[in-house]
């Protein structure tokens, strides 16, 4: 599947390529298989932004999750070297009371923070990637896509136990702005 992608972006060459790699779960739990990284790795240098959670870029640069924002900001300078313009390490899954973002780009960063929400019972933890991915694509400025993104999200996470959909945890509630 990585290789149609690579295939689709050779072809097509889009400008504002969002690549939130989906690779490790908010359980630890490992979603592509091990021989699938390198392939993965190759998608990199042709992304404007790559997004990945703690555990993701950890697992990237095969080593341990970043314990605090020092290390998300060392980790994404690594993950800079590997070809995407710029790297967005999202800290939903960290701890403390905020939730911290990391941008880095070429010799500059950007922290991105909002309380850390935790609702009893939400599907999701703050996932900036989400938001950010349609704007981004649609040609805004990274930094604005990606602090607009961190407000929708933590409002579609606070709202998440509004919503009573099936028998299992709560979706983030993406219509909260409006009903």
């Amino acid at each position: 599947m990585i290789a149609v992608v690579a295939a689709g972006l050779d072809r097509y060459r889009p400008q504002n390529v969002v690549l939130d790699p989906i690779m490790v779960a908010s359980t630890g739990a490992d979603l592509l298989h091990a021989d699938a990284m390198d392939a993965l790795r190759s998608l990199m240098s042709r992304a404007l932004v790559l997004t990945p959670n703690l555990f993701e870029a950890g697992v990237l640069l095969d080593v341990p999750i970043a314990r605090d924002e020092g290390e998300m900001r060392a980790q994404g300078e690594r993950l800079l070297s590997l070809g995407p313009a710029a790297v967005l390490i999202k800290g939903g899954h960290g701890s403390g009371p905020d939730s911290v973002d990391i941008l880095v780009e070429a010799g500059n960063y950007t922290r991105f923070a909002a309380p850390r929400i935790e609702p009893e019972n939400a599907r999701h933890r703050l996932h900036v990637g989400l938001g950010d991915r349609r704007r981004v694509a649609k040609g805004q400025n990274l930094y604005e896509a990606v602090g607009e993104a961190k407000v929708y999200v933590s409002a579609a996470i606070a709202a998440a136990g509004q919503l009573k959909i099936g028998s299992g945890r709560d979706p983030l509630h993406h219509f909260s702005k409006w009903w």
